[in-house]
């Protein structure tokens, strides 16, 4: 007899930061090499602390997430939006349950339940291109696929916690029977809960340790208690192919954030920061296109800085989006569009640009 408690919802900790950053890095808000601060941080009366409570003033976001430093991923997830990542999670298909009926800024701290299946299908979306799949038991059988991240964010995360530091007792985070392996921790609050989820080219293996009625176990970290765990299992699962993926074509190669475009090298305060729009600029000209079925081709709208979630209105209406800093428009035709964003904060842009038809 045994007791399956894969179906539990826990609270993850810090095993849901890989998630943020990888959103942001989609939205070409962040790169690993982006200087982040984490520096002490009050948000209309919140003031989260690193698990330390020292501040290393600024980092890389690399290195933010390798260390797994709080403020850092709560100045992250200011910029992603608390309702905008807890939508995604549902949308790749994870049971979520919150603390109260609106996700706050706390949720990239572990401020939500999830359980341990959903937990590891998020990670083995990560291996396996950005396409997350409910899990299934039945040999052969297949589930539906769902785009959750893309192959920016795919292959900046596999870098990252590929290089995080290795668990006591582990020899080669690299190496383990000859594969390469990316893996995340995640401690919930009072010691309840201790994830690891590490991945491979081939294998996603997800590990919680806690107690069945959730009662403290003071000292059991992620760190010691699950992630040795993540590795014996690696040492027993048959050889792969660990070939490192190919770089994405819109990948940015950099060394330190002087080599990024001045956009990405500092991540701004989104609280204090106004939204601006940056695609189209104001007075801009642009081609209205068709697709081959005539259909008109959709403009990516882009707004920088802001508090989320943002709110697109373009000639006059309220255009449905998740909240982010990109929006695909699908425009009615040719002639000048006016459009504005607001922030979550009520603050706003505007801007006017002209979609030039084809036979100007």
């Amino acid at each position: 007899a045994f007791l399956d408690l894969t179906m539990t919802r826990r609270s993850p900790g810090s095993a849901l930061k890989p998630f943020v950053y990888g959103l942001a890095f989609d939205g070409l808000m962040l790169h690993p090499e982006t200087v982040i601060d984490d520096s002490p941080l009050d948000i209309a009366g919140y003031e989260p602390q690193n698990f330390d409570r020292e501040w290393r003033g600024p980092v890389t976001a690399r290195e933010a997430l390798q260390q797994s430093l709080n403020i850092p991923a709560i100045r992250v997830m200011e910029r992603v939006g608390p309702e905008r990542f807890v939508a995604r999670l549902r949308q790749a298909g994870a049971t979520i349950r919150l603390q109260s009926g609106k996700p706050g800024l706390a949720v990239a701290l572990g401020g939500l339940g999830i359980n341990l299946r959903d937990m590891t299908m998020l990670y083995a979306a990560i291996a396996d291109d950005g396409q997350a799949a409910k899990l299934v038991s039945e040999e052969g059988a297949e589930a539906e696929k769902t785009p959750f991240l893309g192959p920016l964010a795919d292959w900046y995360l596999r870098r990252i916690l590929e290089q995080s530091p290795p668990p006591d007792g582990v020899v080669s985070p690299y190496l383990t029977a000859g594969r390469a392996i990316a893996f995340k921790t995640g401690t919930s609050y009072g010691f309840r809960d201790a994830w690891a989820v590490g991945y491979s080219g081939a294998y996603t293996v997800g590990v919680w340790v806690g107690r069945v009625e959730g009662s403290p176990r003071p000292g059991a970290f992620g760190r010691n208690t699950a992630a040795p765990l993540v590795f014996d299992i690696f040492g027993l699962l048959p050889q792969e192919d660990s070939s490192p993926r190919p770089r994405p074509v819109e990948a940015i190669d950099a060394s330190g954030a002087g080599a990024l475009p001045v956009t990405l090298r500092r991540l701004s305060d989104g609280a204090a920061t106004r939204p601006h729009l940056v695609f189209p600029p104001a007075a801009a000209t642009i081609d209205f296109l068709r697709d081959p079925r005539g259909d008109a081709r959709t403009v990516t709208l882009r707004a920088q800085g802001g508090r989320p979630p943002l709110r697109w209105i373009v000639n006059g209406a309220p255009i449905p989006s998740d909240g982010g800093p990109a929006l695909d428009w699908r425009p009615d035709g040719p002639g000048f569009v006016h459009v504005m964003v607001i922030d979550g904060a009520d603050r706003s842009s505007r801007a006017v640009f002209r979609l030039k038809p084809p036979e100007d």
